[in-house]
């Protein structure tokens, strides 16, 4: 924060800006005033990335896990679950019909039109084989 303190100006305010850190995720900052009600006070805020999301990303999809299970992807961006395993699983989402097939080998693409987090799993496996993506 700049400047680490502020006096009140003649109607009660004080200000100061917060710049967030370098990475990307939570941050926080507490502001206190003495003898003010409710002080101290929190403030939450996510920084994002100056980078922009990717258009496309690449899954594998191994003997009862996602690799990674985690990805974020730019609005109509397309991921691609390949099989690498031998057993058959499949990629199920929570909300939405576009889900693949129950297989144990090739490919399922699926393109994400709308900002959000899309959550999915294979229904054999249940939640210990799950992931997320994230659309911005």
């Amino acid at each position: 924060v700049n400047p680490a303190s502020s006096a009140t100006d003649n109607s009660g305010m004080a200000s100061t800006q917060w710049t967030l850190g370098p990475d990307a995720g939570p941050n926080s900052l507490q502001a206190s005033g003495s003898g003010v009600t409710g002080s101290p006070v929190t403030f939450a805020a996510t920084g994002v990335s100056d980078d922009p999301p990717p258009a496309t990303a690449s899954i594998s999809v191994g003997d009862n896990f996602f690799d990674p299970n985690s990805q974020t992807l730019a609005a109509g961006g397309a991921v691609t679950w390949t099989w690498a395993g031998s057993f058959n699983h499949n990629v199920t989402f929570s909300t939405g019909s576009d889900n693949s097939a129950t297989q144990s080998g090739g490919t399922f693409t699926r393109t994400f039109a709308d900002v959000g987090s899309f959550d999915y799993l294979c229904t054999i496996h249940g939640s210990a084989m799950s992931g997320t993506i994230v659309v911005q």
